[in-house]
């Protein structure tokens, strides 16, 4: 795949080594485009290597998630209006001009498809599988989201979202998933598109589409639904937080943050929100797993800078609306639980906090929502200089177990170690994630 970017031209491929190892091969012509992209982006790009008399002179491996990841993160700070423009100001005028170039050789690609290529079928038309099952979480205009109270909250489930299997082998997935929302719901729906991800459930897979209402609602099957309500996302957390079913609490917590990404991602300008979503910097509360990923990123890019012994304790909010994350040294984390603090570190004037409720805003800082982790650690290492003094010790297993939990949760997983509700503490379990992931617990803390 090549890749055209304001920050660098690449050449991303699979050699014959990467399948063995679970990596790609990023290659590119000038060695400050690889740099470039290991400080925005692809922190676990390795070594550069260099061939002279090759194609692509500069070369390095990299995980193929963390290149996924990368991709995606780079997609979504795309700012700018004009592309050529944006490489001018970024890397000069002579690469603007050669990428023209390219352009220009491009206009005479023919408009017409050749006979043997295909156009894929529109999202949800293709036939539904009968092992799974299919739902969809509907949005308002006003971003408030509708959950259903199951009757007699069938199977520890309080509030949820409508889903159901085919009745038919020609259903399509779509159709399946309208039905089932009518049926449970009482609304008509239009689809705004698919929600990323196969979640797991108690029983089987689950796939959904994001949703929005039309027409007259009616009754819901009473069999199925004793109520519905329309809630904002942090009332939704809440109220799907009383169901009693581990696995399906979970599933509908990861649906919901996955399905307000499809929402935002489906507004043609700047997306509504509910009031309790914005905060009085007026930052809004797009993709809050991706600004929890970014701060975890942060950690990863002071790691690489030698302060290996800053570790992190991610938790839930009594409420369940916000996930919080403290940053500080492993002395302060306890040898039972290496997430975890010692009762005597909570107040430390070393621990740097931060709370989803604060959004982009990290420690003060303003909006760090297009800042890198790069950039994000230099703020960091200004505005906490105490406490990277005591991190800079060497602790290569918990640098190892990070990389390794950052590679397992890509791309929107966040680790909560605790929460009001019952966690396990063997583990750190997923939230964010389509998938009901858990990974192991970081090597023990030092406190006692």
């Amino acid at each position: 795949m090549w890749l055209i970017t304001n920050f660098g031209f690449f050449s991303i491929v699979q050699k014959p080594d990467d399948p063995s190892t679970g990596t790609l091969t990023v290659r590119a012509r000038v060695r400050k485009d690889l740099e470039s992209l290991r400080a925005r982006y692809l922190f676990d790009l390795g070594p550069i290597q260099e061939n002279i008399g090759t194609d692509y002179r500069y070369r390095a491996k990299a995980p193929r998630n963390s290149v996924a990841v990368a991709m995606l993160q780079a997609v979504r700070d795309i700012d700018y209006g004009n592309f050529k423009s944006s490489v001018a100001k970024q890397q000069g005028v002579k690469r603007s001009h050669l990428y023209g170039e390219v352009w220009h050789t491009l206009h005479q690609l023919p408009e017409e498809v050749e006979p043997h290529e295909t156009v894929s079928e529109e999202a949800g038309l293709t036939p539904a599988d009968s092992n799974t099952s299919y739902g969809g979480v509907l949005f308002d205009d006003s971003g408030h989201v509708l959950l259903r109270e199951p009757a007699g909250h069938f199977d520890g489930y309080h509030w949820t979202f409508a889903k159901g299997q085919p009745q038919g082998p020609k259903e399509s997935a779509a159709a399946v998933a309208l039905r089932e929302v009518l049926r449970r719901t009482g609304y008509h729906a239009e689809i705004l598109g698919g929600v990323p991800g196969i979640f797991k459930g108690g029983t089987g897979h689950n796939v959904y589409f994001a949703m929005r209402p039309s027409g007259v609602p009616v009754e819901p099957d009473p069999s199925k639904t004793q109520a519905v309500r329309w809630v904002s996302p942090s009332e939704a957390r809440t109220l799907i937080a009383q169901t009693t079913n581990d696995i399906g609490r979970k599933r509908d917590l990861n649906l919901l943050e996955a399905a307000l990404t499809t929402y935002h991602l489906a507004q043609p300008e700047s997306p509504a929100v509910s009031p309790d979503d914005e905060n009085e910097t007026g930052i809004r509360s797009i993709d809050l797993h991706r600004l929890g990923r970014l701060l975890l990123r942060m950690v990863r890019a002071m790691h690489q800078r030698g302060f290996e012994s800053l570790r992190i304790q991610p938790c839930m909010a009594p409420s369940g609306c916000y996930w919080r994350c403290a940053v500080a040294p492993a002395a302060f984390f306890t040898r039972k639980h290496g997430a975890r603090f010692s009762k005597h570190s909570w107040d430390s004037e070393l621990i740097a906090h931060y709370t989803s409720g604060s959004l982009a805003d990290f420690y003060g800082w303003g909006d760090c929502s297009k800042r890198t982790p790069s950039e994000l650690a230099d703020c960091f290492e200004r505005a906490f200089p105490r406490t990277m003094e005591m991190a800079r010790s060497p602790d290569p297993a918990y640098v190892q177990w990070y990389k390794e939990m950052l590679i397992t949760t890509d791309p929107i997983g966040i680790p909560i170690a605790f929460a009001d509700w019952t966690v396990r503490q063997d583990v750190l379990e997923i939230i964010c994630h389509p998938d009901v992931l858990t990974v192991p617990l970081p090597p023990p803390g030092l406190a006692d």
